[in-house]
């Protein structure tokens, strides 16, 4: 132990000891304790919310696009497919169709429901590696083929999001409508309307899907939009979700100069953008606690420079330099601020592996993702919490630290 740490403890240990200096000390190392339990907690379960939504995002979402640069569609190619495929990091591929319309579905008493949603057409063949939306199936299954071709056009199945087969009323078996807009407006044409039988119901928990998608078969949408042989582009899924921005610059080398590759990260950049802008929020607002209760270590070491005054004259007599002199004060309110920043520390970690392991705070299965709070504990949040918290005590305690080496050890002695 160098002498410093050595003075600086003992300082320590002198303000403890006395009743008001004392408080005031156990008040900023406390103040420093909330602010650092409080950041551990919020920002431990925004990551745990923020986990679950890129879960499910992109789950159903593709990682990387490739689509036209300007053309509204391509045409479809297996030998590009299997191209895509061999890129090392893809796990699937497959064309898509995505399109806006609206379900209809008569009612008993001669009424009808009906709701607008997004239409995602792709091959039930490949639906399945470029997805997990089996996983979220909540009735039924996934089984866009033919279900009645009977009829003078064959009635293929559809898959729903459950808050759209409650606005609906439709459940497995139901039959209903769905309508796509007209290729061209003002033409007196009435946009294409094709029945659908409802063959598998999903509950993904996150509403834009739930409540707006419709998935329906490749073939259906090429007949009712009258694109054979064509697609809006090509969805892939990675082995990696992160690596998306890297992959799509190595695929767009390898297109042609009409096609592009993008990655998941622009397609959803709003929502990506937001969600680090209220966790960098957070965290610039609850790190306010720590300065707030930093400056509390301002006024006892300024009380301590103010009363050792003869010891800090003694020790430059003795040869200390200023520079050591600061140090040992520095010393002593980065220790007030430790002890603090341990306990911080200790109580949030604490408080989200309850959470984790027993799930006491409960939230409305009906309203939220899931049905407890989420909670996903980073050690590098940690390491940079206390990292911040350690930094703005030394910060804190450099001005008493400089006046105490300022002294004129003459003048520090006479008084």
């Amino acid at each position: 132990m160098s002498v410093e740490q050595y003075i600086a403890r003992r300082h320590v240990q002198a303000i403890r000891k006395r009743r008001r200096v004392s408080l005031t000390s156990r008040i900023a190392s406390l103040g420093i304790g909330i602010g650092v339990a409080s950041l551990i907690v919020v920002l431990s379960v925004m990551n745990g919310f923020s986990g679950l939504l890129w879960e499910r995002l992109l789950s159903l979402s593709p990682h990387v696009t490739v689509e036209p640069v300007s053309e509204p569609d391509v045409e479809w190619s297996d030998e590009f497919l299997v191209s895509i495929l061999a890129t090392p990091g893809v796990s699937g591929a497959a064309g898509y169709i995505e399109s806006q319309g609206y379900l209809f579905r008569r009612v008993h008493g001669g009424g009808s429901n009906q709701t607008g949603v997004s239409i995602l057409a792709i091959d039930q063949e490949r639906l399945a590696e470029t997805s997990e939306i089996g996983a979220y199936l909540w009735a039924g299954q996934v089984d866009l083929s033919v279900q009645d071709s009977t009829s003078r056009f064959a009635q293929y199945g559809i898959v729903i999001g459950s808050y759209l087969a409650d606005r609906l009323g439709a459940v497995l078996g139901s039959r209903v409508r769905l309508g796509f807009p007209p290729s061209e407006l003002g033409t007196g044409q009435t946009p294409p309307m094709r029945r659908y039988v409802v063959t598998g119901i999903f509950n993904t928990g996150y509403a834009e899907f739930d409540t707006g998608t419709t998935l329906i078969s490749l073939a259906a949408a090429q007949r009712d939009l009258r694109m054979p042989g064509r697609v809006q582009g090509y969805r892939l899924h990675l082995d990696e979700a992160l690596d998306a921005r890297g992959l799509s610059d190595t695929i767009s080398g390898s297109l042609p100069d009409d096609l592009k590759a993008v990655p998941w990260m622009a397609r959803h950049s709003n929502l990506y953008a937001s969600i680090q802008l209220e966790k960098w929020s957070f965290y610039l607002g609850l790190t306010l606690v720590v300065v707030i209760a930093g400056f509390n270590i301002v006024s006892i070491l300024s009380m301590t420079v103010s009363e050792r005054r003869r010891d800090i004259g003694i020790l430059k007599a003795m040869g200390m330099t200023e520079r050591r002199i600061a140090k040992v004060f520095s010393l002593t309110g980065v220790r007030i601020g430790l002890s603090g920043i341990i306990v911080g520390s200790v109580l949030g970690v604490a408080l989200c592996l309850v959470q984790i392991l027993f799930e006491p705070l409960k939230l409305p299965g009906n309203v939220f993702i899931v049905s407890a709070l989420p909670v996903e504990l980073r050690i590098w949040d940690l390491v940079v919490i206390c990292g911040v918290a350690l930094l703005l005590c030394r910060v804190f305690a450099t001005i008493p630290a400089r006046d105490a080496a300022r002294l004129s050890p003459v003048d520090a002695i006479r008084r």
